[in-house]
Parts: structure tokens; sequence; C-alpha cells
């Protein structure tokens, strides 16, 4: 009997701003179904406020599927965004 392979994470592109922020919801949205969704931030280095309103949307529909979404991967500089608009413990789970 195999192994169940582990949930692939969806990875973030480099950019994710106002202008590109619906495509990215799209394709994340898409890339992911299951119980358990899992994306990587690890790539996103230019980004603005709009990839916070795409990892809330995110998050909210998974909530709303009964799945949960995992974010891996958040820098330093997304750590500090994530902290000032005061949703770490929404989106990762732990006070910054």
């Amino acid at each position: 009997m195999s192994a169940v392979p582990a949930t692939s994470a969806w990875r973030f592109p480099a950019q994710v701003d106002h202008g590109s922020a619906r495509q990215v919801l799209a394709a994340a949205q898409s890339a992911q179904s299951g119980a358990e969704r899992v994306y990587d931030l690890s790539d996103c280095e230019r980004f603005d406020s709009s990839l916070i309103a795409v990892l809330l949307e995110i998050l909210r529909e998974a909530q709303a599927a009964g799945a949960t979404a995992r974010f891996e991967g958040c820098g330093e500089r997304l750590a500090k965004l994530v902290g000032l608009y005061g949703v770490e413990q929404l989106l990762f789970g732990e006070d910054s």
C-alpha cells in the first residue's frame, strides 16, 4: 500500500500588486481545492497591500469550504506588512 503524497504547495509569484492581484487570486484558487490548501510565499519580493487582501480571501474561501489554508515562506518584509495590518494571527497563527 503506497503512502498518500503530501499536499503540494502553490507558489506565489515574485510580484503581487494591485494590477496583478485578481489574476494571482484566481490562479491560487484554481490550484488548490482539497481539505488542506498550502501556499508558498517565499518567492514574493515585490508586493503591496493587495497581497494581504489576496491572502485573506484565500483564507476566507478555504474556511467557507470547510478546508484549511496554510501560508509558508513568509519573508521579513511581508511579516512586517502583515503585522501593520494586525492579521498575523489570522494568517500565520502567530504574533509577530
